[in-house]
């Protein structure tokens, strides 16, 4: 699902599609004699998937026809702090993805002994909090006896659509989320080719300063939202819009750039202060229109 403006997309559910193509193009090589036969047949075999690659911590348990057995989310608010911070996430990761597991599990209605593999995410995203996936998922492979698939994120991200439609290959993806931008040519479950990608900064990264620039945490019931929501809950109550240039469209190729959106919002809003003698914690009168131009841009 992509929305305008972006929003933090990474949560448990995108796991899915990927993890059951995986486990059956793979199942021959993942599970030993031993476990087809704990698990009786393949299509009741279960799936405990783990996601830990930004700030969510995501577990669910699916079965091979990709239905969803329990699933479970916690996720920090970090709006306060301007944004992710990778240690505070991964201690986060840490405290809680134990009670996370054991609550999907308990949803679904299975024990770990039931599980037929574990699938965790291994790629891309922050070092620490996929350190604490990786070794919690291994921790419980190890324990249990039980073969690991480990999952490229951006992968699953793709084919996050055909949980809920039947898209046939190939087909175009545009992948928008807080730390990653891209276009791609999905050709198969597992083969992609690379059309265009962010030169410079995510598009979260950019919304998240550009909030915080424009001071909009500091407005009525916007104090415990991503910057992404912030703009669009401000842009929504605009009665125009103020125009700024979109990066990179003079070249005819599938980049794209974040950095000179922040520095067109920077530039505006130091112009306008210095125009109208604001202080440094007013609010610019047009915030409404510029964040309307920023969610359009």
């Amino acid at each position: 699902q992509l929305h305008c403006p972006v929003q933090n997309i990474l949560g448990c559910n995108y796991l899915l599609q990927m993890v059951c193509g995986v486990f059956i193009r793979h199942a021959r090589h993942l599970l030993t004699t031993r476990h087809l036969g704990r698990s009786h047949l393949l299509h009741r075999s279960l799936i405990l998937g783990l996601e830990t690659s930004c700030d969510d911590t995501g577990a669910c348990v699916i079965d091979l026809a990709g239905k969803v057995l329990g699933e479970s989310l916690s996720t920090q608010l970090s709006s306060r702090m301007g944004g992710v911070i990778p240690t505070f996430a991964m201690t986060f990761h840490a405290q809680r993805i134990e009670g996370v597991v054991s609550d999907c599990l308990t949803k679904a209605g299975v024990r770990v002994e039931d599980l037929t593999a574990i699938a965790v995410t291994n790629r891309p995203g922050l070092k620490g909090p996929l350190i604490v996936g990786t070794d919690y998922a291994k921790y419980l492979c190890m324990k249990h006896q039980l073969p690991m698939i480990p999952v490229h994120h951006m992968e699953a991200h793709a084919l996050t659509a055909r949980l809920v439609t039947p898209i046939q290959f190939p087909f175009l993806v545009l992948l928008i989320s807080g730390g990653h931008c891209l276009l791609a040519l999905a050709t198969a479950l597992d083969q992609f080719t690379l059309l265009g990608t962010a030169i410079d900064d995510s598009p979260g990264e950019a919304l998240d300063k550009c909030a915080r620039r424009l001071g909009l945490h500091n407005l009525p019931g916007l104090r415990d939202v991503s910057g992404g929501v912030a703009v669009e809950l401000t842009a929504a109550k605009a009665k125009g819009m103020v125009e700024f240039p979109v990066p990179m469209r003079q070249y005819r190729d599938c980049r794209f750039s974040f950095a000179g959106v922040k520095a067109a919002i920077n530039d505006h809003a130091m112009r306008e202060e210095k125009r109208l003698g604001l202080d440094a914690d007013q609010m610019l009168p047009d915030v409404e229109e510029v964040c309307a131009g920023l969610q359009y841009t």
